[in-house]
């Protein structure tokens, strides 16, 4: 385990291994590394702890998701973590509330204006459409 203090320049000149890839730790902020594999591609991740069981955090890619930034979050995951929240949950956009139905309800509505379909789709192809969904 490599411990470093990143900074843009390092990061921008590190090369990458030659083989699978490289993890360093950030000496600045708690629970942020930055990934490095083979092909060259860099990421920054934050790990952590919840209910003592190790959590990981994809942040995004270098140089897309700036140093100062990925910073920011990773202290705005610790601290997540540290009020027993799981960010991996808390990250995703909430439900929209359409069911299934809804969605092909839409979309034949939409092929309908277009001119490409004659009605809503038959219960008996909603039926089969819902098995093959489950």
């Amino acid at each position: 385990m490599n411990k470093i203090a990143l900074t843009d320049v390092e990061i921008r000149q590190m090369k990458p291994p030659t083989s699978g890839r490289r993890e360093l730790r950030d000496t600045k902020t708690p629970g942020l590394w930055l990934r490095v594999t083979g092909s060259g591609s860099k990421s920054f991740v934050v790990r952590g702890y919840l209910d003592r069981k190790p959590v990981r955090v994809t942040l995004g890619k270098y140089p897309v998701l700036s140093l100062r930034d990925a910073r920011s979050q990773a202290l705005a995951i610790q601290s997540q973590l540290h009020q027993g929240i799981d960010p991996r949950r808390s990250s995703r956009p909430p439900s929209t509330g359409f069911g299934f139905a809804q969605i092909l309800d839409d979309y034949a509505k939409s092929m309908q204006r277009k001119g490409e379909a004659t009605g809503r789709p038959s219960p008996a192809y909603r039926r089969e459409v819902d098995r093959l969904l489950r």
